[in-house]
């Protein structure tokens, strides 16, 4: 009977620990009360797509021809508060179609625009706060 309990006690405490591993916690709070995870994301229904948008460094990238209609397009960083954020896309094509751009803040979606026509470009905006 002594081993079943030490072997009963060893689970326990097994179980204990792998419980407050943390791995229930947000990824934010990894990165400190002034970082943030950002995501920008772009989709179409059918048509390639050129993007626009401020990285992590404050840089504007042109991507001249992406594939956002059989999977969207997808961009994560980190960015402090304060950080301007901004993305935009036009459809390549001569159809009319159907652009999403969105901006994730710690995957809760901060701003969203949206296009359907050829030649207009459909742009979002997002000012991290300060505090």
């Amino acid at each position: 009977m002594g081993k079943l309990s030490k072997i009963i006690s060893v689970c326990i405490l097994i179980i204990t620990l792998t419980g407050c591993g943390g791995g229930g916690g947000s990824e934010n709070s990894k990165l400190g009360p002034d970082t943030h995870i950002i995501k920008y994301e772009v989709s179409s229904s059918t048509q390639n797509v050129s993007i626009t948008y401020i990285d992590e460094d404050g840089k504007t990238v042109n991507l001249p021809n992406e594939n956002s209609h059989d999977h969207p397009w997808a961009y994560t960083f980190t960015a402090k508060n304060g950080s301007h954020l901004a993305l935009s896309a036009q459809l390549l094509g001569s159809e009319v179609d159907t652009i999403y751009v969105i901006i994730f803040l710690d995957n809760k979606e901060v701003a969203r625009e949206l296009s359907y026509s050829v030649g207009v470009t459909a742009n979002t905006e997002y000012d991290i706060p300060l505090n």
